[in-house]
């Protein structure tokens, strides 16, 4: 019966199926998360209202809406735990309706959509990684929608949605921009398995009222952010700082048309060339006194305008010179996380923000502010910080998603292919675009550098 019921209505079953579940796993476990200092960040702008300097903010008014005005963290938990939810339903839906898979499998997807042990542990940390998925489906069905049916309404949307996806996480602003690509995907067919006829002049305008759309939209945004911070238009007050430190590995004091940064350029060679070279030091050099930053920061007297600016520049002009070491960079980090594999419990613990207790203020806090004792947080097992910890297989089946879409790729069905290349698309511009950025990192052992 459930099997007929599920080939007459998938969605609504499916649907039924993934909130059931996703209740039983809120009733087992609601218990919220913290991983320091970006909860702290995130929570200290729901309450003070101020521009993180260091990652978007626009988290931070979810937290402020959902956590601070009804002065609990239990209702963002539940708003995650139904974001993700819809994350599920959605993948379900692009299955069934855009890659022509049978409804029983959607369903076996979504059920592992929802138990899959990242997606349970973020719903309970205050982290943007829930909200961030159901944007990141909602881009990719837009695309979808678009490719299936040309219309500027819905190239629009999915430039809107791309946006929306930087608010939250500045490192996808290369998928944002991606979606100006979307006009000629199809021009592409030929070789996925469908023709294109008629479409003329389509894909051009597409291509360029897109295009407009996407400046117009990512210019009001970096000039309302540098408005709010009294700054120059900007994605991140000090974005430049960021993006220097992640592409250290590929800086040559060239790179610097300020004398201060080709100063600090040079003397970090000179002292230690590994200071830069060496990927691993990526995160040293964004954080820690000695580092890139600390020393651009030192170098221009406190001015973190000038230094970040300068920083940017030189960033950009090393991806120019060599923009195939960007992509290197982007698959080192990638395959650095096989090689940090003996590491992994220790990198889990670090994720799942187990590794160190909170702050004794912002365990005051939570406990003013939404009356939760945090005091023994960090060394609380929770179920879903077991569970993390008990999926370690999982996480190297994980690692060969990108060889595992490509192959869905070239499987899937001809009228289908082209919505597997965007999905291909989107994802590998994801993983590079982290990848080439950096996340944090536990030493790595001797001989990964």
């Amino acid at each position: 019966m459930l099997v007929r019921a599920l080939q007459r209505h998938p969605l609504v079953i499916i649907g039924t199926v993934v909130l059931t579940l996703k209740l039983l796993l809120l009733a087992l476990d609601s218990t919220p998360l913290f991983f320091m200092g970006d909860s702290g960040a995130y929570i200290g702008v729901a309450l003070d209202g101020y521009v993180l300097a260091t990652t978007s903010s626009g988290y931070g008014l979810l937290v402020q809406w959902l956590a601070v005005w009804p002065s609990t963290l239990t209702t963002l938990v539940w708003a995650q735990v139904l974001a993700g939810a819809v994350t599920a339903w959605l993948a379900a839906f692009i299955l069934v309706r855009y890659l022509g898979v049978q409804p029983l499998t959607a369903l076996l997807v979504a059920i592992a959509g929802s138990v899959e042990p990242l997606q349970v542990l973020h719903e309970r940390l205050v982290l943007a990684e829930a909200f961030t998925q159901l944007l990141w489906a909602t881009y990719l069905l837009l695309g979808l929608v678009y490719l299936r049916r040309p219309r500027l309404i819905s190239l629009v949307a999915v430039c809107g949605v791309g946006l929306l996806l930087v608010t939250l996480r500045v490192a996808y602003v290369p998928l944002a921009w991606g979606s100006v690509l979307l006009p000629v995907l199809p021009l592409l067919a030929r070789r996925v398995g469908r023709t294109p006829n008629g479409m003329g002049y389509q894909p051009i305008v597409h291509l360029v009222v897109g295009l407009v759309v996407m400046l117009g939209l990512h210019s009001g945004y970096r000039a309302w952010m540098g408005a709010r911070t009294h700054m120059a238009p900007t994605y991140l007050p000090y974005d430049g700082y960021h993006i220097a430190s992640a592409w250290a590995p590929l800086l040559i004091p060239a790179d610097a048309s300020d004398p201060p940064a080709r100063q600090v350029l040079s003397g970090m060679l000179a002292e230690d060339p590994s200071a830069l070279r060496d990927r691993f030091r990526r995160e040293e050099n964004r954080w820690l006194p000695g580092g890139l930053v600390a020393r651009l920061h030192a170098a221009f007297e406190g001015d973190d305008l000038a230094g970040s600016r300068a920083a940017q520049a030189m960033a950009m002009t090393a991806a120019w010179r060599n923009p195939l070491a960007v992509l290197k960079l982007g698959v080192q980090s990638y395959l650095d996380h096989w090689r940090l594999l003996p590491m992994l419990e220790a990198r889990l613990r670090v994720e799942q923000g187990s590794d160190r207790p909170l702050d004794a203020p912002f365990v005051a806090l939570l406990g003013e502010r939404f009356g939760l004792d945090a005091t023994h947080s960090a060394e609380t097992m929770t179920l879903s910080r077991r569970y993390h910890l008990a999926a370690q297989p999982w996480y190297i089946v994980l690692l060969l998603a990108p060889a595992l879409i490509l192959l869905g790729v070239l499987l899937a069905k001809p009228a289908a292919r082209l919505a597997a290349l965007w999905l291909l698309l989107t994802s590998s511009t994801i993983l590079l675009a982290l990848g080439a950025a950096y996340a944090y990192h536990v030493s790595p052992p001797s001989g990964c550098s």
